[in-house]
């Protein structure tokens, strides 16, 4: 101590908060190298994927998409992209049209459903693949 009441208030003061501040800055790196896959809710690779035809049966989870979306629900002959067991997009073979959850990362999942309605309505979608003539393939 140094007699002066203040000056000691304030060095005391000072350690605490330094203290403080690296007790937070420690717990926020540990959380943030630490955080658990269950808590993240993005679509990882590591997850199945299936894409299939929608039924009869599949009426009121097509609504469902379709009220996040706030969008119509599709109609006629519509594929739907689940991951495990959740529907997460849809798409409308005969017009393009998708709906999709909003709320999770589903942009790789209507680019998927979009090549494959595109394959189902016979569109080429073969973009740089050429085939040669066989022309190529003989000798000179």
């Amino acid at each position: 101590m140094t007699g002066y009441l203040t000056y000691d208030a304030n060095v005391a003061r000072l350690e605490d908060l330094h203290g403080r501040a690296e007790r937070r800055r420690m717990t926020r790196r540990a959380a943030r190298t630490a955080t658990p896959a269950a808590t993240q809710t993005r679509v990882g690779v590591a997850e199945p994927v299936t894409i299939r035809r929608a039924t009869a049966a599949d009426r009121a989870t097509l609504e469902r998409l379709a009220a996040l979306d706030s969008a119509r629900a599709p109609v006629g002959d519509v594929l739907i992209a689940e991951v495990g067991d959740e529907a997460l997009g849809a798409i409308e073979v005969a017009s393009g049209a998708t709906i999709a959850d909003p709320f999770r990362p589903t942009a790789e999942l209507v680019e998927l459903l979009s090549l494959r309605a595109a394959r189902l309505r016979g569109g080429s979608d073969r973009r740089g693949l050429r085939l040669r003539p066989r022309a190529a393939y003989r000798a000179a």
